[in-house]
């Protein structure tokens, strides 16, 4: 039998480790709401467009049959947009071959745009990234070959706030950035969301909770 001093004393230690797990538990919630909602918040400002060199497309998901997948069609319409305002005569898509995909991201979206009146030779291709960092780095690669330096990045709402901070990150500027729909229904947008918050706190961690966790990129989607 178990003295009643000591079982006390038991007792008031997990009463006490209840709590602080209590307390993480809620602020882990407190955090993470505030990141989505920050996430959320800079993914619906309005951006000012000035003109630019040139349209950095970040990639996302092509169909195994060969069709844009729902948010790389969005950010294609964006691209278009821009790019019919006249706001930059280059347009650069990015985005390499990823294991379930049939061809390069940026190949795929090049044609996307060919189809609807862009000059081939107004189009430059990274068909070998598979992240954000690369999108941007071999997009600026592309873009200094020919003497281009200010850019406007299009990508999906929820991940243009840290699109932009990487960019800057590379040295690609002046710039700015237009965002188009996530995702079309409100679970993946939720998910989405959720997704991009992890990266901001990888981001936030110098990379730490990436190396810990294996966390990848949320810059895609479906």
């Amino acid at each position: 039998m178990i003295p009643i001093d000591k079982a006390d004393r038991k007792l008031k230690k997990r009463r006490i480790f209840l709590r602080i797990l209590g307390l993480v538990i809620a602020a882990a919630v407190v955090i993470e709401g505030g990141l989505m909602l920050g996430v959320y918040l800079t993914g619906a400002m309005p951006r000012a467009l000035s003109k630019s060199d040139a349209i950095i497309v970040l990639g996302a998901r092509v169909m195994e049959d060969g069709r844009l997948s729902t948010t790389l069609e969005y950010r294609m319409e964006k691209a278009l947009e821009v790019y019919r305002g006249g706001y930059a005569g280059w347009i650069v898509t990015c985005g390499g071959q990823g294991a379930n995909e049939p061809r390069p991201e940026a190949d795929a979206m090049a044609e996307y745009l060919i189809a609807r009146g862009v000059p081939d030779d107004r189009i430059l291709r990274d068909t070998s990234s598979a992240n954000t960092v690369e999108n941007l780095q071999n997009a600026k690669a592309l873009m200094e070959a020919r003497g281009l330096s200010s850019a406007i990045v299009v990508t999906s709402d929820y991940h243009i706030e840290r699109a932009l901070w990487l960019a800057r990150a590379e040295g690609i500027g002046p710039l700015a950035g237009a965002a188009s729909l996530g995702q079309r229904y409100r679970r993946n947008r939720v998910r989405a969301t959720f997704r991009e918050t992890l990266s901001w706190m990888n981001h936030f961690t110098g990379g730490l909770l990436g190396r810990v966790s294996g966390l990848g990129d949320a810059g895609g989607g479906e």
